[in-house]
């Protein structure tokens, strides 16, 4: 019983072991507003640093909008506006608005500053399985437990 017990613990590091590759974070969906799922208006680009909340369809008293919210790193919501808005004139984008707020009490070195509201018109996405894969398109459903 012994000799068996010695065995199994000088063999037990080849059972069951996962080949350590040092990359200990799990491969994360591109962008759906970078990879062409659901881009903005007009092909418009965000210059600054942002991450999605959630990007969804809303009923409105005129009809459905996207309603895109994301959080906005670095820069004041006054200068993520007005990045944002430039880009939509220079594309000719007119059916937007955007509306930023900073966060309160944030740390002058805090990445994330603010949070920022972007109402644009219903957009469909290309039909690649990527495109419906929700934590690239922060398009959530409500049976979803997590919603980050």
């Amino acid at each position: 019983m012994g000799a068996a017990l010695l065995l199994l613990i000088v063999l037990s590091p080849t059972f069951g072991r996962a080949d350590p590759t040092g990359s200990y974070r799990p491969e994360l969906s591109p962008d759906a507003r970078t990879n062409g799922c659901w881009p903005l208006p007009g092909g418009v680009r965000l210059d600054f640093g942002y991450q999605v909340r959630s990007d969804e369809l809303v009923a409105t008293t005129t009809g459905q909008r996207r309603q895109l919210v994301l959080h906005y790193d670095q820069v004041s919501g006054e200068e993520a506006v007005d990045s944002v808005e430039s880009g939509f004139a220079a594309a000719g984008v007119t059916d937007v608005q955007v509306i930023a707020d900073d966060f309160v009490g944030t740390a002058p070195d805090a990445v994330v500053r603010g949070q920022m509201v972007l109402d644009l018109p219903p957009s469909r996405p290309e039909g690649r399985p990527e495109c419906r894969a929700p934590f690239s398109t922060k398009k959530f459903t409500p049976d979803m437990d997590d919603r980050s």
